[in-house]
């Protein structure tokens, strides 16, 4: 049987410390290794070629600012925009940061 491959999308504003230092090393320890991990920050960063060399199942898309709205409950992230740019056929954690 096929493992099912879990994508996890962590949109963010910049690449912070938490996230290069203890986030993405975490991934590394994970047992289940049918994963990729897609980090969606408003603009490329200086770190960005070095952690894709560095960690295989990353991928880091770029995509502007994005605004939030007035309300707490309505976030303007477009529903596609958690399967772009993924190798799932679905995705099975989306995880939505606002930094």
């Amino acid at each position: 049987m096929e493992k099912v491959k879990v994508s996890v999308i962590i949109p963010i504003k910049q690449l912070t410390y938490y996230l290069i230092f203890e986030n993405l090393p975490a991934f590394e320890k994970q047992t289940y290794n049918n994963f990729e991990v897609i980090v969606l920050p408003n603009e490329h960063a200086q770190y960005d070629l070095t952690l894709l060399r560095k960690y295989k199942w990353l991928k880091i898309i770029p995509t502007g600012k994005i605004i939030l709205y007035n309300s707490s409950f309505d976030v303007p992230i477009p529903s596609n925009l958690c399967k772009q740019g993924t190798e799932s056929d679905f995705i099975n954690v989306c995880i939505i940061l606002v930094s």
